[in-house]
């Protein structure tokens, strides 16, 4: 990865609501499973891995907008 891109990510999880910000760190930085982050939030898995996917598709989809 670029350090452009490196910069964008950054931009793009700064720009996330708090509730978001702590689901995507607690999956890739702190690598817990969805079970994990289910527990934490007293959720189903599925429904832990859905939020995670439902993030990440909104950050895929703003990738390319300028900021």
């Amino acid at each position: 990865m670029s350090i452009e891109e490196q910069e964008k990510l950054m931009v793009h999880l700064n720009n996330l609501t708090d509730k978001n910000s702590d689901l995507i760190e607690l999956r890739f930085f702190q690598e817990l499973s969805f079970k994990e982050i289910a527990a934490i939030y007293g959720i189903t898995e599925a429904n832990a891995k859905m939020r995670i996917y439902r993030v990440l598709e909104k950050m895929k989809k703003n990738w390319n907008d300028k900021l």
